[in-house]
């Protein structure tokens, strides 16, 4: 069996500590969005899970399939039945040179540095056209306090998927708590059919 390789950013939502790790996924295996453990969960469905909602690419942002919008925020509280706290979304492409997506802190807005560094996004992503789905990559990133402007700068995920595809996206806005534990923040998601590459993201992130 073939596997993907997707680098995980550990920190304090997995308990491993301020290194990166990589692990071997198999395909059709999803890493989980929670874990109670240092280990990640292979239990979960968040690659074949039914979407929370669908959105696309595209110079009109339909990317082909009428109707649909270019971007989406989730509630303030998400919990798919197939993947702990986490909102799903199906990312429609159209041929071509492919989409950047990006995920964005749509909370409300941190006052303080404690408060500021305590925010976070993380996302996963596959592509849709083998079966079963392939990971393709994750990323997480925190909020940083920006002291020459006293302002916080949210967290944000951005990468580039390639043209004429479907890719599943599993994102969490989350809110840490100093004594452990967190509570989830509304996320939005936006996909551009523009040229791009990398996976980059504010705070720290991992790619393909």
């Amino acid at each position: 069996m073939k596997t993907a390789i997707v680098s995980i950013a550990c920190g304090v939502l997995f308990g491993c500590g301020s290194d990166e790790s990589v692990r071997e996924i198999q395909h059709g295996e999803a890493p989980g969005i929670e874990s109670t453990t240092a280990e990640l969960s292979f239990r979960e469905h968040c690659d074949t899970a039914a979407p929370d909602a669908t959105i696309a690419s595209g110079p009109t942002g339909s990317g082909g399939v009428p109707g649909l919008p270019n971007a989406v925020s989730s509630p303030t509280t998400y919990d798919s039945s197939g993947c702990n706290k986490a909102y799903l979304v199906n990312v429609w492409v159209a041929p071509g040179p492919g989409g950047d997506v990006n995920a964005f802190w749509n909370g409300s807005s941190a006052t303080t540095p404690e408060a500021c560094e305590t925010t976070q996004l993380l996302m996963y992503w596959w592509d849709t056209r083998p079966e079963p789905p392939v990971a393709m990559g994750s990323s997480q990133a925190r909020g940083t306090w920006d002291t020459q402007a006293s302002l916080c700068v949210h967290p944000r995920l951005e990468t580039h998927i390639p043209g004429d595809s479907v890719y599943r996206f599993a994102v969490s806005a989350r809110k840490l708590n100093p004594t452990g534990g967190y509570g989830l923040r509304s996320v939005s998601l936006h996909v551009f059919g523009t040229p791009g590459g990398g996976t980059v993201g504010t705070g720290g992130s991992t790619g393909r």
